[in-house]
């Protein structure tokens, strides 16, 4: 045997990806894209229908319709806050111009409306 024979070096790196074959993809058809465009007209119909319709209700019952008997039920929901997330800025700067914000913030807080909103909750 000959001592000499050279022995070819091992290749330890990580074994090399073999990609999968891909199939191309599926082709979308002119029939896909023109159900979506008509489900989509549809629901923008069905959106506006159901804002009318509740628009519709909302107004009787805030002008005193009454409800049929049965197993739904219909009630105006309302709503009334005063938007005074600008108190703790108020407060802030008071403090820095070294006075009491507190009774600036109740001052104009009893001066502002509150937003109220009305909207029709069915059950």
């Amino acid at each position: 045997m000959n001592s000499t024979a050279s022995i070819a070096p091992r290749d330890f790196s990580p074994n090399p990806v073999i990609p999968f074959p891909q199939s191309a993809p599926n082709e979308i058809t002119q029939s896909q894209l023109e159900e979506i465009v008509a489900l989509r007209r549809a629901a923008r119909e069905a959106k506006a229908d159901v804002e009318a319709k509740d628009a519709e209700l909302l107004a009787l019952l805030r002008a005193g319709a009454t409800i049929e008997p049965g197993i739904r039920t219909a009630a105006v929901a309302t709503d009334s806050r005063r938007n005074v997330s600008w108190k703790s800025v108020a407060m802030r700067l008071a403090g820095r111009l070294g006075f009491d914000g507190a009774p600036y913030c109740l001052k104009v807080s009893k001066a502002t409306k509150p937003n109220i909103t009305f909207s029709l909750k069915v059950e």
